[in-house]
Parts: C-alpha cells; sequence; structure tokens
C-alpha cells in the first residue's frame, strides 16, 4: 500500500520522485483468489474513500475484490472478502486489516466492527456475506495494540458501495448499487429484491437498520459511486463516442458511426475529427495470402480498410436524492468529465469494379473481446468534503463573544473547566 500526502493540491513531480509516494504497508492484504500472471495494485492518495474491485486488462484473469479505503482521519484500511474473517491470522492473510501510524493491524469481522451488521442481519445474510466496505471517521485517538476499529465501518453485498463521512463523525447517507439483480430470501419467508443498474439509498444517521430507499435505474456503465458530506449522490461512468447500440457495456453493442459513404477517395470519412488511417488496396489470395496492391485496384474484390476512433469517456454527475428515494432530474450536475482513450474501430471498403465500391461490413472493433477494450477499465474517484462556512445564528451586533453561549442543544456530554477535550475542525 503506498501513499502520498496531498500538501499542495497537485501529486509529486516525478518519477523518480525523491522522498514520496511512500510505502505505508506491506503485504497489506493478500488476494488469496488471484489465478492470473500479472497483479495492479490500487493507490489512494489523501483523505479518499474509492470503492471498487481490481480491474482487468487482458482475457483470462480471474481476480479479488480487494478494497483499500482511507478515512479523513488518515488510517487506512484493506479489505478483501476472500480473506480470513476471524483470528488466528498469517502473516497478511486477514479480511480486514488497518494501517495507523504505519503499523498494520488484523481485525475481526465481527459485530463490532462492523456497526450495521443489523442490517445485514435483516436481510437474512452474515457478516461472510460481505463484498464491500466503507468507513465514517471517528475521531478519536485509538489505543494501541488496536483490536477494534478506530472509525465507523459499514458493510454491504451490493457492487458498489460508498458511506457518508459528515460533519458530525457518526456516518449518514449510502448508496449501495447493483450490477445484477439480486433476490434475498427472508427469514420470514418472503423475498427482497435489489433490481439490476439501481442505486440504493440507505439513512443510518437515524437507524443501523434502514429501509433501502430506490434512487432510480442507472443505465450503462458505472465504474463508480461517491457520496459527500452533505449526503449528495455522485455517480462516475463510462460514456462512448460514437455510442453503442445496445449501450456500453452490453457486448452486443455496435458502434454507430456516421453514415459515409461507399467511395474512394472518400473525404467525407477521412476529415471526420475520428477518423484514424487506411490501408492499401490488398486483393484476396488464392491458396495463399492476401498481396497488396500499388495505386488504385482494378480486380473486382480488390478491398481496403479504413480505421475510426471510439472516444472513451469518464464522466462524473451529481444528483440530489428525495427523502424516501428517487431523485428530481432538475438536480442532477455535470461535474466534469475525463477523456481517457479510444478504440479502434475497422471497416472494410469492397472495389466492385468501374467506379463502383461497397461497403463489405458494418463497424466493428478492432479488438472484437470487451475485456481487451479500453472502455472496459474501469476509473475511480473520490469524493472530499469541501469546508462550508457556518451558520450565523447571531450577528456580530447581538453578541459580544466570539462563540455565542446559547444552549441549542442539550449537550450529552458536559465539558468541565480542565478537561481535556479533541475538536474536529470542519474541511
Amino acid at each position: 500500500l503506498y501513499s502520498y500526502l496531498d500538501d499542495n493540491n497537485s501529486p509529486p513531480a516525478g518519477p523518480v520522485y525523491p522522498k514520496y509516494p511512500s510505502i505505508e504497508a506491506a503485504g497489506v492484504l493478500t488476494a488469496t483468489d488471484l489465478k492470473i500472471t500479472e497483479q495492479y495494485g490500487k493507490t489512494c492518495a489523501d483523505g479518499c474513500i474509492p470503492g471498487g474491485a481490481l480491474n482487468p486488462e487482458a482475457v483470462g484473469k480471474i481476480e479479488a475484490i480487494v478494497q483499500v479505503i482511507t478515512s479523513t482521519t488518515g488510517r487506512r484500511y484493506g479489505f478483501n472478502p476472500n480473506g480470513k474473517k476471524s483470528g488466528p491470522y498469517g502473516a497478511n492473510d486477514a479480511a480486514l486489516r488497518v494501517v495507523h501510524n504505519a503499523v498494520t493491524y488484523n481485525l475481526d469481522v465481527n459485530t463490532t466492527n462492523i456497526i450495521n451488521s443489523a442490517y445485514l442481519s435483516s436481510l437474512n445474510v452474515g457478516l461472510d456475506a460481505m463484498t464491500q466496505i466503507g468507513v465514517s471517521s471517528k475521531f478519536l485517538t485509538p489505543l494501541t495494540p488496536i483490536t477494534v476499529a478506530p472509525d465507523n465501518l459499514y458493510g454491504s453485498i451490493a457492487d458498489k458501495f460508498v458511506i457518508q463521512d459528515s460533519w458530525w463523525g457518526n456516518g449518514g447517507t449510502a448508496f449501495e448499487y447493483f450490477a445484477g439483480e439480486k433476490v434475498i430470501t427472508l427469514s420470514s419467508g418472503g423475498t427482497k429484491t435489489f433490481l439490476a443498474k439501481h442505486i440504493y439509498r440507505l439513512d443510518y444517521l437515524n437507524k443501523l437498520d434502514p429501509v433501502a430507499e430506490d434512487v432510480g435505474l442507472f443505465d450503462g456503465a458505472i465504474d463508480a459511486i461517491g457520496v459527500d458530506g452533505f449526503g449528495n449522490l455522485y455517480v462516475l461512468s463510462t460514456e462512448l463516442t460514437p455510442a453503442n447500440l445496445p449501450a456500453w457495456p452490453s457486448s452486443a453493442g455496435l458502434p454507430q458511426v456516421p453514415s459515409f459513404p461507399a467511395a474512394d477517395p472518400n473525404p467525407l470519412l477521412t476529415s471526420d475529427p475520428k477518423y484514424s488511417a487506411q490501408t492499401p488496396w490488398y486483393r484476396p489470395g488464392v491458396g495463399g495470402p492476401d498481396t497488396p496492391i500499388i495505386g488504385s485496384p482494378l480486380q473486382s474484390g480488390d478491398y481496403k480498410k479504413f480505421f475510426y476512433m471510439q472516444s472513451v469517456k469518464k464522466v462524473c454527475r451529481k444528483y440530489t436524492p428525495s427523502a424516501g428515494g428517487g431523485y428530481s432530474l432538475s438536480t442532477v450536475e455535470e461535474r466534469g468529465a475525463v477523456d481517457t482513450e479510444f478504440d479502434m474501430l475497422v471497416r472494410t471498403l469492397r472495389f466492385d469494379g468501374g467506379t463502383s465500391y461497397s461497403w463489405l461490413n458494418d463497424w466493428g472493433y478492432v479488438y472484437p473481446s470487451v475485456l481487451e477494450r479500453k472502455a472496459s477499465v474501469e476509473g475511480e474517484f473520490a469524493v472530499v468534503n469541501i469546508a462550508q462556512r457556518p451558520e450565523v445564528y447571531h450577528p456580530p451586533a447581538e453578541c459580544s463573544y466570539s462563540i455565542c453561549r446559547d444552549d441549542r442543544i442539550k449537550p450529552d456530554v458536559v465539558i468541565s473547566e480542565g478537561a481535556q477535550v479533541t475538536f474536529k475542525v470542519e474541511g
């Protein structure tokens, strides 16, 4: 696990980095079911809360879901649902671990450390069924060695899960995304269905056993979800230009490239910004390989290939969910996009003799396998809480103190003069 401090709002210059990123901890997690030839690790920079699995870049990989999460306090958590849930542990086989002050501690996956275990129990699933965790910061200095999670940890059986790191340090709103339909058999004999491609809202601020509220259908390729300190939902998705039909990530999707005439030369195609290249003319071989032709085609059946770029973009949108579920389309905000790379498309032009040409096929992918396309590489993002100015209860003219002494709420803990306390500064 590597990390660096974002002390100037930008990653360190390099490589080679003079002093960081530094190794935060070695062997944080072992992916117990990895059967691959290459391994890709995750990096969490400052106070980010990413979610999701390690993502394949090639065909045939089987990768464990390994999460790395950082709380606002700077403590790092690693979770592997295929690891050991309780001790005794080996060197790095624990499912749940925390790094505090550069020391790694094993944590049991139990009802003490997973504080929303009552919700999972209401679904008739145990903690062993957890696929994701989320963390809400607890602003206390833990005793060492750490045996109990120093922050509030929440578990989920969804494909993607985030929990609000609220201003008050007590959790709050959570969101779950299900890529496919999940039907749960309840202990009462009934069933609970989580719909495919839906996001659900859970209000843990008022109850550790909340009712899942359906925010709605989020079609397309969802890379990650996030939540800010005010409970707003953020969704990161992959979008293609030109789009596919059926839409990505369907493996049956075909790119909807604009219509170009079957011609050579083809100025409409070659002047398009997404046009990439074309081959020379070829003649199909008879009992041998196809042979290139110098100059123009002469024989019916000669062909050439055109290449066209399908751009891949990661798009972030912000949603303000309504109480009870759903959201208003008027509240959706575009929060930016990142152009990543492109997938190459190809189409074959056939010479039919004279001045006649025809397209031999539709636009298709140079790499037919979905896993080989750039669009299949998922992205991550972090939602960082931005400090807000506090509400003014009294204008300065009415208050001679820097903080007015009005008892607006009954304190749970009375702080006496001389008591040692720890304050959280918002932001």
